[in-house]
């Protein structure tokens, strides 16, 4: 089924939106954030090389939350919209882990290891969340290193410091969060590999 696309503006750059129709609902295939190296067409014929421009009631109403999430105000994306089958099992569930992690607060990519049952799977998580399909709508911006630092992001660091600071997240210095409010409440705790083969 080909895919649609649009292109919107937004206080850090022009971002776009890939969508497929699935009657009686559309599902979004990806959000591409700004990148300074490659144009939003760019950014979607490398993975979508069919899609087309498109609009629809429901995609102008997502494009206005998010406008809306880029200027600061609190809104909560509703995931029906998103299409898990872009995942694996395990990055679905580090997602809908970084999902829960309300505005205002931060969780490191351990603790996310340790709630899908991964010890010491920090990086595999940072690197699931370094290829969320869905930014914003799965806020990666909340996951930080275990020191306060801010880690990698898709849409870059300032990017990601500027999001942090509009949810009132408080930092120690220009690139350290202060941990005083780190998410460990976790939904139940799902295992997805034995403890021998997490080493």
């Amino acid at each position: 089924m080909p895919e649609s696309y649009t292109i919107f503006p937004t206080p850090f750059g022009e971002l776009s939106l890939v969508w497929i129709e699935v009657k009686p609902k559309l599902l979004i295939q990806q959000l591409f954030l700004s990148n300074p190296k490659l144009s939003p067409r760019t950014q979607i014929r490398k993975t979508f090389p069919v899609a087309k421009p498109g609009k629809t009631t429901e995609i102008t109403q997502i494009v206005g939350a998010i406008q809306q999430f880029l200027a600061g105000r609190p809104i909560d994306f509703d995931l029906k919209y998103l299409n898990w089958q872009r995942c694996s099992i395990l990055q679905k569930h580090i997602l809908l882990a970084e999902a829960s992690i309300p505005r205002g607060w931060v969780s490191t990519y351990q603790r996310i290891a340790q709630h899908v049952g991964i010890r010491k799977g920090a990086r595999l998580v940072g690197n699931a969340l370094a290829r969320n399909p869905f930014p914003l709508f799965i806020p990666c911006h909340r996951a930080i290193k275990s020191d306060g630092s801010l880690g990698g992001y898709q849409g870059g660091v300032a990017m990601k410091r500027r999001l942090l600071e509009f949810e009132g997240v408080q930092f120690m210095s220009r690139d350290k969060v202060s941990m005083d409010k780190v998410f460990s409440r976790f939904a139940t705790r799902r295992k997805f590999f034995h403890t021998s083969n997490s080493k």
